[in-house]
């Protein structure tokens, strides 16, 4: 006698075994989809920064930007280079882009170097270092920023004809500029995407 199943089992097709498969792999693509989503990559710089950039889990060129956070707190949006050997004393050195002042940032002057103390507003001080004005007939960029003995080493490019220019500024003259920047009160820049002070070039008006 042949038995029948009992009517509550479902008894499973050949045909119906891939569907099931591709299902499975969908439901823990998504499973993983939903873990990488809340990852971040972190680089701790002092006790009280803290660089994040989000992990993107599609497969696209580049790297979303990393933020600037001080004891939790985001102080700026868009870092582009910067570490524990760029900090000291409590105040952070960093690359990254300028905003504009309509909601953009200002990729034709970008990157610049920005000092920050404390939760800041961050104090832009390319012109102070390059003693020039951005907007003169010489345009420039931040290149790269490292440490050395005494302080910082900033190389700055051309944007004519890449030319690079080196400066080496200490530790006592950055403090002394975000002092300056503290008590002088220059103008502050207010944008959407963060306000930030300029230090201009030396016997320069400010903005």
């Amino acid at each position: 006698m042949k038995l029948s199943p009992p009517a509550n089992q479902i008894t499973l097709q050949p045909a119906s075994l891939p569907i099931m498969r591709r299902n499975i792999s969908h439901f823990l693509l998504l499973c993983v989809c939903v873990v990488l989503m809340g990852c971040k990559e972190r680089k701790r710089v002092s006790a009280d920064y803290e660089i994040i950039q989000p992990q993107s889990v599609l497969m696209e060129p580049g790297k979303l930007s990393s933020s600037l956070y001080y004891r939790g707190e985001k102080v700026w949006n868009d870092v582009w280079s910067g570490s524990d050997k760029t900090c000291h004393d409590g105040v952070f050195v960093f690359t990254g882009l300028v905003p504009g002042t309509h909601g953009y940032y200002d990729y034709e002057r970008s990157p610049q170097v920005f000092a920050i103390r404390g939760s800041g507003p961050p104090v832009m001080i390319s012109e102070r270092i390059f003693n020039q004005m951005l907007d003169g007939n010489m345009g420039y960029r931040a290149h790269t920023l490292t440490n050395n003995a005494n302080g910082l080493k900033v190389e700055f490019s051309s944007k004519g004809d890449g030319t690079l220019t080196n400066f080496d500024i200490s530790w006592p003259q950055i403090y002394s500029w975000l002092k300056e920047a503290e008590t002088s009160a220059p103008t502050l820049i207010v944008t959407g995407l963060g306000n930030y002070f300029i230090l201009t070039p030396t016997n320069s008006p400010a903005y």
